[in-house]
């Protein structure tokens, strides 16, 4: 995976920028510019959006999960504390191995509401996730193509008024977003675990 020495967050507003032919740029977020107000706005909404969208390699984590003091609500044997800097949870890891039967597990607010919580029937369970990476120095090549271009999506109207160009930025991120699965699957952790037969046949 391609990494890009001394990457930025302003420096990938600046490609957001260059993708809508704006020919400012901008040096920070806090100067006092319309293209700054407006990449800003959108740079970490952005950013977490497509961390969503994909596994990505370079935000992977695994971690054993704490328990949490509410009581398992349903059927459910366990529940767990979600990891503060969880994006999306991938899988519930099986201790008989990747090729195992996937673990079944669900998300749930906690009983006051305020955090979220994940139920499963395993004991100490284990997690992979994505995280909520915020260094740009983190970020693949692959991943900073797509955050540009969806930056520039959402940045379009209030810096071009194009609808046909916010249009084709979505569509760039889009294809982006294909390349970068096909490329980033080439360095995944293995084969993801199966369905157990019993979530198949549903």
């Amino acid at each position: 995976m391609a990494y890009l020495a001394g990457m930025s967050d302003v420096k990938i507003a600046n490609l957001a920028l260059s993708h809508l032919g704006v020919s400012a740029t901008i040096q920070s977020f806090a100067e006092r510019s319309t293209e700054a107000s407006v990449t800003n706005l959108w740079y970490d909404f952005a950013r977490l959006q497509v961390l969503e969208t994909h596994d990505w390699s370079f935000a992977r984590k695994v971690v054993t999960l704490a328990a949490h003091s509410d009581a398992p609500s349903g059927l459910w044997a366990y529940r767990y504390q979600r990891p503060a800097d969880c994006v999306v949870v991938r899988t519930v890891l099986n201790p008989f191995g990747r090729l195992a039967d996937a673990i079944p597990f669900a998300l749930e607010n906690s009983d006051n509401g305020e955090t979220e919580t994940l139920l499963t029937d395993l004991n100490e369970a284990q997690i992979r996730y994505t995280f909520n990476a915020t260094a740009p120095s983190l970020f693949s090549a692959a991943f900073i193509t797509s955050l540009s271009y969806l930056l520039a999506h959402y940045s379009a109207m209030s810096l071009t008024n194009s609808e046909a160009l916010q249009n084709s930025m979505l569509q760039r991120f889009l294809g982006s977003q294909r390349q970068a699965a096909a490329m980033n699957a080439n360095e995944a952790v293995g084969d993801e675990p199966r369905d157990a037969e019993w979530i198949r046949s549903r």
